[in-house]
């Protein structure tokens, strides 16, 4: 599966959770923030190994791995 809006809005949901960080560094919440950061990185990274694998077994004519379903629980 190779979903470009999938990749922008994940990752843009990084991005803003950081933005966030960032206005909250002097309240006290910039480790939080961080850490939801780094989560949503992750999450980025599992949906791109997702995508990866669905590409490399649609290229051999396999059944694909991951379903939407999959996509939007990751």
């Amino acid at each position: 599966m190779n979903n470009p809006c999938l990749n922008s809005e994940a990752f843009d949901r990084a991005a803003y959770n950081l933005a966030s960080a960032m206005r909250d560094f002097n309240t006290g919440k910039f480790d939080e923030s961080v850490r939801t950061f780094d989560r949503s990185v992750d999450r980025l990274a599992a949906v791109l190994g997702m995508q990866a694998e669905n590409d490399q077994r649609k290229h051999l004519g396999q059944s694909m791995a991951y379903t939407n379903s999959d996509f939007t629980s990751a």
